[in-house]
């Protein structure tokens, strides 16, 4: 088995946004990351759906290609605002908002940085438990997410598998 792995830009994205959802929806009362203080959310309902359509999109491009995360994250940016935010200004607003946040949060020390760090202590045990999956001799890639996607259950293909790095600390 060949192992690939990366702390996915693209699907932490997506958690991102999924916990702003839920912050604005239900409140912080997880304490959640991240925490954005808005008046009022311009989210698009059913959010689920969309979400779940934009994450299975992303997860199946992503077997295919895991160095393709960076290109992906690019161009999902216009799919992303037209499934889960409202078309007006405010939701153009709060999208740029939301993913501005993203942006500072992945390239400091705390976010993509951090990620791909512990990825690297935890990598042994990655190995382990995907190997114990009996995948034979197929390459598999490894997306890191920092938080739980339970607004999706697209699981993706074979060869492809989002792992929680708290389920390793």
């Amino acid at each position: 088995m060949r192992l690939v792995s990366d702390a996915s830009k693209i699907l932490n994205y997506y958690v991102y946004l999924k916990n702003t959802y839920l912050h604005h929806t239900y409140g912080n009362r997880e304490g959640r990351f991240p925490y954005v203080e808005l008046s009022r959310a311009y989210f698009l309902e059913p959010f689920e759906e969309g979400f779940a359509d934009l994450w299975k999109s992303a997860v199946v491009q992503l077997a295919e290609d895991l160095n393709s995360d960076s290109l992906l994250y690019e161009t999902m940016n216009e799919r992303v605002r037209h499934h889960l935010f409202c078309p007006s200004a405010k939701g153009g607003e709060h999208y740029r908002l939301t993913e501005r946040g993203f942006q500072h949060w992945w390239e400091s020390f705390a976010g993509g940085f951090a990620l791909e760090r512990s990825l690297s202590d935890a990598i042994h045990t990655l190995y382990d438990d995907v190997n114990q999956q009996e995948v034979g001799d197929r390459a598999v890639s490894l997306g890191i997410i920092y938080d739980d996607v339970e607004l999706s259950t697209v699981v993706g293909p074979l060869a492809f598998v989002s792992f929680l790095l708290r389920r390793f600390f």
